[in-house]
């Protein structure tokens, strides 16, 4: 058998109904791009494919045979790190709560199974499908460990840490693909009586905004908001906005709140254009963290705000899910200190303790 050329993205499918294996591997085979390698239909089946097999990506149910999909994950994503794109009945259009316990165990995506050949929209959601596993298998993903290390976290002077307290005004941050749990992770040890509003761009699929800040909401002890227009910023709040609009700072702690027709609704809001209103806007007076994400949205941006005078961090790639936006602004020295999401929490409430 001649190998396959380099651009096939090799799909493994995990799922113990033989009828959706067969659905799923027509809706691949309708691009040329994609070789199904393989399927599977309980945990032993799939340790083994992927180990064997090594494919660009799993797709992955959650109810199969004697296991169940999330712990799979998690043990896949703890031994042999794959690409996982979850493809259930469980996640419904708006079920957040069910997408992100899904991308807390490792997978990448959750999308709904797909409909029968003869449904009215199976051809757009098929393609839709294929987009989002083509996307997903381009990702690097990482080994995500059980254990936890620590590193030293920067010392300030107590002058330093006196000063640092009251330049500093608003916190921006920014995820993609990966980038929930961290962020949840920042947020729970993120002091409730944090003196600066905080604004976040998490790249999420449409309709899934209001979920995310309840889920936020449930784990953080600061306050979360969902914003479709603009309003004075609040200290200890935290700021998202609904897909398809653009989230700025403004000097007066106005967040300025914009539709954008245009853009692609699952990286809009940006990054970039979040992080760009801090720099211009508040300068040294701004803190800016970029945690997992694919892509380099934002990268550029920390590092104006960093050549701004602004304190910048970056996510650490041992606890980065996907070391995509970090690990670029890493790479452009765009953030002064590397830190997993809590030594981040941590160190940013240690710079307001000092505060007289």
């Amino acid at each position: 058998m001649s190998p396959l050329p380099k651009s096939k993205i090799k799909v493994l499918i995990v799922e113990d109904s033989p009828l959706i294996q067969q659905l799923l591997s027509y809706i691949f085979a309708q691009d040329a791009q994609f070789q199904v390698v393989g399927t599977a239909d309980d945990a032993a089946s799939t340790l083994k494919s992927v180990y064997t097999l090594q494919p660009d990506v799993v797709t992955m149910d959650i109810q199969l045979k004697k296991s169940n999909g999330l712990e799979l994950t998690r043990q896949l994503m703890q031994s042999t790190p794959v690409p996982i794109v979850v493809i259930s009945t469980s996640c419904q259009s708006g079920d957040t709560k069910m997408a992100l316990e899904i991308v807390q165990a490792g997978a990448l995506a959750a999308i709904p199974k797909p409909p029968a050949v003869n449904h009215p929209e199976f051809t757009k959601i098929a393609s839709n499908l294929r987009q989002t596993v083509k996307d997903m298998s381009a990702v690097k993903v990482v080994k995500r460990r059980q254990t936890i290390t620590f590193s030293k976290l920067p010392v300030l002077t107590v002058e330093e840490a006196i000063r640092a307290a009251n330049r500093y005004q608003v916190l921006v941050l920014g995820a993609s693909t990966g980038g929930p749990p961290a962020v949840l992770s920042f947020l729970k040890e993120l002091s409730p009586s944090l003196p600066v509003p905080v604004l976040l761009v998490q790249h999420i699929y449409p309709g899934f905004a209001p979920g995310l800040v309840e889920w936020l909401s449930a784990g953080a002890g600061l306050k979360v908001k969902l914003l479709n227009s603009s309003q004075k910023a609040e200290p200890g709040t935290v700021y998202l906005c609904e897909n398809g609009y653009q989230m700025a700072v403004k000097a007066d702690e106005i967040i300025s709140i914009t539709q954008d027709k245009h853009a692609d609704q699952r990286h809009c809001p940006s990054v970039a254009h979040l992080f760009h209103s801090a720099a211009v806007s508040y300068g040294p007076k701004a803190i800016g963290i970029i945690f997992s994400g694919m892509g380099a949205d934002g990268a550029e941006e920390l590092k104006l705000m960093r050549e701004k005078g602004a304190m910048t961090i970056a996510q650490d790639q041992k606890s980065s899910i996907v070391y995509g936006m970090p690990g670029e602004a890493a790479k452009i020295n765009a953030a002064e200190h590397i830190l997993s999401p809590p030594q981040a929490a941590r160190f940013i409430n240690s710079l307001f303790e000092k505060k007289q």
